[in-house]
């Protein structure tokens, strides 16, 4: 009923009296109209969008920051504003030039005209302005700087206005993203239990985008553009989205390629539109370029190359990424119909792909959303594969290492840039591990010396990041049953290992915990000390202990912890080197 009555209120057209304004472009060019929205004068790169639909999306996509939009479709305005197509909580675009006068709402959804809605946003525009003429001049010149104005009284006026729109900079080498980016981490769960958690780095992510990934079943971490990657790494993510948004990726890289290099290191799945498109390229090695008209739509054809269907899409950029520039390592999924730019690309060896376009379908076709899909079957495969969650009890690891998991094989790599390559590979045995040592090599002070002796002081480390208990299970162990499936992960093959611990001390507190390891030896010092002729006892079980632990074959931990246990119920129940516990059907002593 509430919204009935909104709807019947905001059916008025909202302007009392019309007011005269110009649209100037930076050659001169002036188009007359009426002003709507808010009263303001605004400067910015004028382009144009053939969407039909969805401009309340469009006006707060955050990626047309700096950009005043020419709708192509002329009716604008019929089903009013409403909370729920809201892209973003702020519009950055800095106005909207439309052919007809803004349409009374007629939609069931509608709760505020237009015009109002443009007022409250702080976005002026006009409106009655030949758009077809502005398209086509953007189509033949490229798209120009432009300035919204009222009515000017006098060429002296138009004169200074139009040298003010002349030095504005333009989107080249204009870094917004960092404008627009939200300036606190923002943590979202999905609606059920899941485990798989990625990290979102918004350089202007729309709103839409974020609903996608949180319908796959995925918690998202949202974090400002400019977070580094360690600050990123101690969310230890399944993978890493990079957002749309605006002005010039080479801007934005600025700060944002390194970041993403080290992503690219640690093997960890990532997944980037529009912008985050371009600024993967750059971090693999490819260049950008301005376009002369950009891509604004939701009509745009795109062929995947893979399977050569063809895909409508919606887009929005300004920016496109340059074919030949692209490395060897690096293939083009999708192509553009209209001007065959790159609109996809995906690394020939890493799970790390990217779109031009925007697969998430607000406003637009939904012909692109098994890229979504696509980036969720690759998180997925992290479950088993994936950085393991630095457990605080039990690893202390230096602020310069963070625990990376390649294959089946624990990787601690030095953080420094600009390289991080350089770096330590940790597995159970020492030839092993110097095999895969030298494939991971790129820098040459990484030919430093990581024998076997170092190898076996990180063991207990690596040892928890495998295992990571919870603090109960910490204390009062987990049973022997979990140690195989602690062990047990990773099936053993040429190229694969079990990862086991050095020291079966380790094992044994996957069974009884800390506190049951503790009570066991204090029981074993009280027997001794009250009677030291059971030091032959003590003597052959700190031997066997010993014994085992520097054993090359590390299947022998599997039997170690339990092979212990029984010599500790021994010690402990044995007196003068004779076991106590006999059946007393087997001698006839009552002392026994």
């Amino acid at each position: 009923m509430l919204k009935t009555n909104r709807l019947k209120k905001d059916r008025i057209t909202a302007r009392s009296k019309p007011i005269l304004g110009q649209l100037i472009l930076e050659d001169g060019t002036s188009f007359e109209g009426l002003k709507i929205g808010s009263e303001i004068n605004s400067i910015g790169e004028v382009c144009f969008n053939t969407s039909m639909t969805g401009y309340q999306e469009i006006i707060t996509d955050p990626s047309y920051a700096g950009q005043i939009i020419n709708f192509t479709f002329p009716h604008i305005g019929n089903v009013g504003t409403n909370f729920e197509d809201n892209e973003s909580s702020i519009s950055y675009a800095k106005g909207i030039i439309i052919n007809c006068d803004i349409s009374d709402p007629s939609n069931f959804r509608s709760i505020q005209h237009l015009d109002k809605w443009l007022k409250k946003k702080g976005i002026p525009g006009l409106c009655n302005i030949d758009t077809r003429s502005i398209t086509n001049r953007i189509r033949s010149k490229g798209a120009p700087k432009g300035g919204i104005v009222k009515k000017l009284i006098n060429k002296r006026h138009e004169k200074k206005f139009l040298s003010e729109v002349k030095k504005w900079q333009g989107l080249n080498n204009l870094d917004l993203a960092i404008e627009v980016t939200r300036k606190k981490i923002q943590k979202f769960k999905s609606k059920s239990k899941s485990k798989l958690n990625i990290v979102a780095i918004d350089y202007g992510m729309k709103q839409n985008i974020l609903n996608c990934l949180l319908e796959l079943n995925i918690n998202v971490i949202v974090v400002p553009a400019n977070t580094t990657s360690d600050e990123i790494l101690e969310y230890n993510p399944n993978g890493i989205f990079l957002s749309n948004g605006p002005g010039d990726p080479k801007a934005t890289g600025k700060y944002a390629i390194q970041t993403i290099k080290d992503l690219i290191h640690q093997k960890i799945p990532i997944f980037g539109i529009c912008l985050g498109h371009q600024l993967i390229s750059l971090a693999l090695g490819a260049k950008t370029k301005k376009m002369f008209q950009g891509h604004r739509g939701a009509n745009h054809p795109v062929q995947n190359l893979e399977n050569k269907k063809v895909e409508i899409t919606s887009q929005n950029h300004g920016f496109v990424v340059t074919e030949k520039s692209i490395p060897k390592n690096v293939k083009i999924t999708h192509k553009s119909l209209f001007d065959g730019s790159v609109e996809g690309i995906e690394h020939k060896n890493k799970k790390i792909f990217a779109v031009q376009y925007h697969p998430e379908a607000s406003p637009g076709p939904h012909d692109s959303q098994y890229l979504f899909q696509k980036f969720k079957k690759h998180t997925d495969l992290t479950i088993n594969n994936q950085i393991y969650e630095r457990h605080k009890l039990f690893i202390p690891a230096p602020k310069d290492f963070f625990i990376a998991y390649q294959d089946s094989n624990i990787t601690w790599l030095r953080r420094e840039t600009p390289k991080i390559s350089q770096g330590l590979l940790i597995t159970n045995s020492h030839s092993f591990q110097n095999d895969h040592f030298l494939k991971l090599r790129h820098a040459s002070n990484s030919e430093l010396d990581i024998g076997y002796f170092l190898n076996r002081s990180q063991r207990w480390g690596i040892f928890f990041a495998r295992y990571n208990p919870t603090y109960l299970e910490s204390i009062i162990g987990s049973g022997p049953l979990s140690l195989g499936q602690v062990y047990g992960e990773t099936p053993v093959g040429k190229t694969e290992t079990f990862l086991l611990p050095h020291s079966s001390l380790l094992s044994f507190l996957v069974y009884f915990g800390f506190l049951g390891v503790i009570v066991l030896f204090l029981l074993l010092i009280y027997k001794y000390l009250n009677n030291r002729n059971s030091i032959t006892t003590l003597g052959k079980m700190i031997i066997l202990f010993v014994f085992i632990n520097f054993l090359k074959n590390d299947l022998a931990n599997y039997f170690a912890p339990f092979a212990i246990y029984l010599l500790l119920m021994i010690g402990i129940l044995n007196h003068n080197n004779q076991l106590l516990f006999k059946l007393s059907s087997a001698s006839g002593d009552k002392d026994t």
